[in-house]
């Protein structure tokens, strides 16, 4: 049955249509864990050195330290935990 312009679709129309299954966090690559988990370790490298090359020699300077490493190890701790929660999902797929 074909569909006119302006017209509604009949329900028997869109339930015979198929869906496509949902993605899952379980369904994501098996490679995903390790690359999080390798960006969360370069994250966590970068935040202390940061502070360590970024000089203390004025007040904008040390609060650019504390938003740039906090942000970079907020990140982190994210990323290890998120590639945690995939890594557990897939083994129980």
């Amino acid at each position: 049955m074909a569909l006119v312009a302006g017209e509604m679709p009949s329900t028997e129309t869109l339930h015979a249509a198929p869906r496509p299954a949902a993605p899952t966090l379980a369904g994501a690559r098996r490679n995903t864990p390790g690359a999080l988990f390798a960006l969360a370790a370069a994250l966590g490298v970068a935040a202390p050195a940061i502070v360590y090359f970024i000089p203390d020699s004025s007040a904008g300077l040390v609060a650019a330290q504390a938003v740039l490493a906090g942000a970079a190890g907020a990140a982190a701790v994210g990323l290890y935990f998120g590639s945690s929660l995939i890594a557990a999902l897939q083994k129980a797929d």
